[in-house]
């Protein structure tokens, strides 16, 4: 469910680094048993971002992995998140919405009386380790929220009822989940526990078949315990603001096997005693109880649809969802690094990159129905968003109520301006081992398409960060881009002829894929080309020497603006009633018209013309004579009425 996701779902890794991490960890088939501390550390090492544990580190979501620079725009900020779903330590109360099939609620079986208790043998706790691990979850993965059954026979076995008292859960609620990898293979599950009379107390257990949880590393000197002939790995560790007061709260957890899986327990309280405790009855009832698998091991349902790709640039600017929200340019300075396209069960995204010298562009585009709730920010509430009222380290300086909103600003895209962007941006000019350069990263959201975009700068400027949202069109995707917006930039079309997405800056495309010749659009025209009574556009445009003055028709269809390009020998001297001079050689040149313009084809008729010594007028035979007098008459035609491709031009056309 939404309020108890893995804290992994903070951390997407790029395709190498997942493979690697997958690689590395599962190997060729199932693990060992029993594995050890070293070889834990080893595995764990192909997955671990260093950061500081003690203050809560924003983790960036995001293919590839987000800079962990400690000078990071929001890293500063305590108990944010890199997603828009909470971790799987959430202490908030269980969501409405879950039934009593899906909670389990330990009963007391001694209704309160005092009662014996079993031999209960204590565990040595060191200190955790200052450092914390990204996990990504396996390909294809899915999930499914497990049944009170489903869990209560997990924790005492087939024929149980209850969660065993020796847990001492009882006055918690209990919800879990079981991830699944694309097979329909158990990967990992997880229960969390909140406690009724106070939310800020909680616990998660964590269960992996045959071998420990991907969870935090196993140091080689962690403290250990043998209880009943098994290792149990403790640590201890603070946490920053729990309560309203901003006193410490405490977690303590143990890392063990139990029976056929391993698994960690991690119980977060603000009395240290009881978090001790919780443990310490953990670790003695799992080393005595068996966790029982056998029923989860196989997921038994139909498994969602899912894939994924590694898309290039043009290929994402295709993408049938997403390819709206590519940019068809970056700023100079930056090279295309890769794309990532998953989807499946509660997900659907495209991540791209770019880099530079130190530098980054990530983009991070959502289907937003799959990320959870999307509180949008008001340009006006400033003191939420404006990384320039503040200082460095956020945590001293931003309210502690904004501290969610400052962390993640989400801009609905019609209120997304240059003073709106410029104020999540920042210059960071004391970064030791860095360049100097602008940083920031905000969110965009589109309601028309339900889609959502992150971005995530470093080495862009304010301007420039605005054109990447805005540059290729002031409409939103799925509203009709118009003329105007085409010729200012802001507005893509797709090439009829390869089926590329481009606008103006990248118009050269249509005639060569040599990107060191940059075209010049000189002037554009208004008229209904192919008499069909809509109106085209377009334009001349100046290819360099080699191309000389090209033309490009745009059109219209159901789906979106098409271009189609016409070299100086097909299409030139287009006069007013739409006819033009064309030449395919010396024994056939003269003036024709289009009569069909669509994105699949185009078809021409030949007005007056010249076949070798054969000659038309008008579409009859004629005479030598006939032909030059009505091709002296065609030159003299009107022209179009052409306009600047510059404001004024755009101004006196569209007013």
């Amino acid at each position: 469910m939404e309020h108890y996701r893995s804290y992994m779902n903070r951390v997407k890794l790029s395709p190498e680094e997942h493979r690697a991490l997958m690689d590395a960890l599962e190997g060729n088939g199932r693990s060992a048993r029993k594995a050890s501390p070293a070889r834990w550390v080893t595995a764990a090492a192909c997955l671990v971002l260093v950061c500081a544990a003690a203050f809560g580190v924003w983790r960036l979501a995001g293919l590839p992995v987000g800079d962990t620079d400690p000078d990071r725009l929001l890293e500063d900020v305590p108990g944010i998140t890199g997603t828009l779903s909470p971790d799987i330590g959430s202490t908030e109360s269980i969501p409405p919405e879950l039934g009593s099939e899906y909670v389990l609620s330990p009963e007391d079986p001694f209704d309160g009386q005092p009662h014996s208790s079993f031999n209960i043998q204590g565990v040595e706790y060191g200190d955790a380790p200052e450092i914390c691990a990204s996990i990504a979850y396996p390909d294809g993965w899915f999930e499914e929220q497990l049944t009170r059954a489903q869990m209560v026979e997990l924790l005492g076995g087939p024929g149980a009822e209850d969660a065993p008292w020796s847990l001492y859960w009882v006055g918690y609620d209990i919800t879990g989940k079981a991830v699944y990898d694309g097979e329909g293979n158990l990967w990992q599950l997880w229960l969390n526990g909140v406690s009724r009379s106070n939310e800020h107390n909680g616990f998660t257990l964590t269960v992996r078949p045959e071998d420990y949880p991907l969870t935090d590393m196993i140091a080689p000197d962690q403290t250990s315990t043998e209880l009943n002939g098994v290792m149990v790995y403790g640590s201890k560790s603070g946490r920053y603001g729990w309560d309203d007061s901003g006193e410490m709260g405490y977690i303590y957890e143990i890392t063990m096997m139990s029976g056929e899986a391993g698994l960690n327990f991690e119980a977060r309280q603000l009395e240290e005693e009881y978090a001790e405790y919780l443990c310490t009855q953990a670790a003695n009832t799992f080393a005595v109880t068996k966790l029982y698998l056998d029923s989860l091991l196989v997921y038994g349902g139909e498994i969602p649809d899912w894939g994924s790709e590694r898309p290039t640039w043009e290929e994402a600017m295709a993408d049938e969802k997403f390819g709206d929200y590519v940019p068809a340019n970056v700023p100079d300075g930056f090279t295309f690094e890769g794309a990532w396209r998953e989807w499946g069960q509660n997900r659907n995204y495209l991540f791209l990159r770019w880099i530079g010298y130190y530098t980054n562009i990530s983009i991070d585009i959502w289907d937003a129905s799959t990320v959870g709730d999307l509180p949008i920010t008001d340009p006006a509430d400033r003191e939420k968003y404006d990384v320039n009222l503040y200082t460095i380290p956020y945590a001293d300086s931003v309210p502690e109520e904004y501290w969610q909103e400052f962390g993640r600003p989400v801009f609905a895209i019609e209120d997304v301006t240059p003073e709106v962007v410029a104020a999540r941006m920042r210059w960071v000019d004391d970064d030791s081992g860095d360049v100097d350069s602008w940083r920031g990263d905000f969110y965009v959201y589109y309601e028309s398409e339900n889609v959502l975009v992150r971005y995530d700068l470093d080495g862009v400027t304010p301007q420039e960060a605005y054109d990447l949202i805005l540059y290729e069109y002031d409409t939103l995707p799925g509203q009709v881009v118009t003329w105007e917006d085409v010729l200012k930039g802001r507005g893509s079309f797709r090439d009829a002829a390869s089926g590329q997405t481009l606008e103006l800056s990248t118009i050269s495309r249509i005639f060569t894929p040599d990107e060191s010749i940059q075209a010049q659009p000189t002037a554009f025209a208004l008229m209904d080309l192919d008499g069909d009574g809509e109106e085209e556009l377009v334009l001349k445009v100046w290819m360099g020497e080699a191309y000389d003055e090209c033309t490009v028709v745009l059109f219209r269809e159901e789906d979106g603006l098409y271009a189609r390009g016409f070299e100086l020998r097909s299409m030139s001297d287009l006069k007013e009633d739409g006819t033009f001079h064309y030449s395919s050689g010396a024994f056939d040149w003269g003036y024709a018209r289009i009569t069909s313009l669509t994105s699949a084809a185009y078809e021409k008729e030949n007005v007056t013309y010249c076949l070798g010594e054969r000659y038309v007028v008008d579409g009859a035979p004629a005479d030598e004579a006939a032909f030059w007098s009505a091709y002296e008459t065609q030159e003299t035609k009107a022209e179009p009425d052409w306009h600047g491709v510059d404001d004024d031009g755009i101004a006196a056309a569209f007013g």
